[in-house]
């Protein structure tokens, strides 16, 4: 039968994986947000999209749009770099906006003479056609009425421009479909902006995890040891980590409202080395205690193999550890009660 401790020391060590992984996470939020990289990472997606660079020509007039100017505050200057921009734009915002400054609806065909007061039909003067439709003559769908469709106000040789004269060629005289049409090419582009961030922050929270790791002496194998000799270390950090699934906010802390509050997050940080060190691991820097600080070479060498796993282990980052968490507590709750209990003999 599986091993209850081993379950216990599994729980434990995800749930300092976890706990490192959200310090990680809100510091880098915290310097995302101080160096504005999100609003940046947008705005230069944004000139990609539209082939404008330097941010002087189309893509001036579409920030300072209100559609999009009412996201932020002031005038939208590309030679500020201060400038305290949005770092997300809807994409109905986007699209809308964008069909404002560079699409002429279509127009309906005008009739070549119009009735009047003294031509128009009445009961007794029932119109005539003057030449009625035949086979040769029938309105088809490329002279129907002659109506002017979705226009593209010019801008030779852009990007923009023969991205939005294909997608209203597809779009027909449908506006709607049109905005829709151009709300999926901005989603696709946004996509590929939060690929790129997401693998900064991936390398960032590497490079932070293996800082905070040896900043506060966090060695899985020094860990993995403690959990595994010390019952009262195992049960106090199985407690805290049932207590902390059980809130259920340990991947919400740092999303959302928090993600550009420096201070949240600062204290999301306290709070967090505070659970970590309330728990009796051996993490932290003493020099009294030969399971922290090591005697030797080979003591040291271990040390360093155990920060390169925790680091690594990091990088996994928060949610990975949360998902990890809750599947071993709820295998717990399936194996604790079956370890309680013993097998009866058979009376035959």
């Amino acid at each position: 039968m599986f091993s209850l401790g081993i379950l216990d020391v599994g729980i434990g060590l995800a749930f300092v994986y976890l706990m490192a992984s959200l310090i990680c996470t809100s510091i880098n939020e915290i310097i995302e947000s101080w160096l504005k990289n999100r609003a940046s990472d947008l705005e230069k997606g944004i000139r990609d999209l539209l082939g404008d660079p330097g941010g002087t020509g189309l893509m001036s007039q579409l920030y300072n749009h209100p559609l999009v100017n009412g996201l932020f505050q002031g005038v939208y200057n590309p030679a500020n770099k201060k400038q305290d921009l949005p770092s997300y734009i809807p994409a109905r915002n986007f699209a809308t906006a964008l069909m404002d400054l560079m699409v002429i609806p279509p127009t309906a065909p005008a009739a070549e003479n119009p009735p009047t007061a003294e031509n128009s039909p009445t009961a007794e003067n029932p119109p005539i056609a003057e030449n009625p439709p035949t086979v040769e003559n029938a309105p088809t769908a490329g002279n129907a009425g002659d109506a002017a469709g979705i226009i593209i106000k010019s801008i030779d040789g852009t990007q923009v421009d023969r991205a939005l004269r294909a997608l209203a060629k597809q779009a027909g005289n449908n506006l709607d479909r049109l905005r829709v049409d151009i709300e999926a090419w901005y989603n696709s582009a946004m996509d590929r902006i939060a690929g790129t961030y997401k693998r900064r922050a991936q390398m960032a929270v590497l490079v932070i995890g293996l800082l905070v790791t040896i900043a506060a002496n966090i060695d899985t194998i020094t860990i993995v040891n403690s959990l595994s000799t010390d019952p009262a270390v195992r049960n106090s950090m199985v407690a805290a980590a049932q207590e902390y699934a059980r809130r259920d906010s340990a991947v919400s802390d740092t999303t959302g409202a928090n993600a550009n509050n420096p201070k949240m997050l600062g204290t999301l940080v306290e709070n967090d080395l505070r659970t970590i060190r309330q728990a009796g691991l051996p993490i932290g820097w003493d020099c009294s205690n030969p399971r922290i600080v090591p005697r030797d070479l080979t003591g040291w060498l271990t040390k360093i193999v155990g920060w390169i796993l925790t680091a690594a282990a990091i990088s996994l980052g928060a949610p990975f550890w949360f998902d990890t968490l809750n599947k071993f507590i709820v295998v717990r709750s399936t194996v604790k009660p079956r370890e309680k209990s013993k097998e009866e003999p058979s009376k035959d």
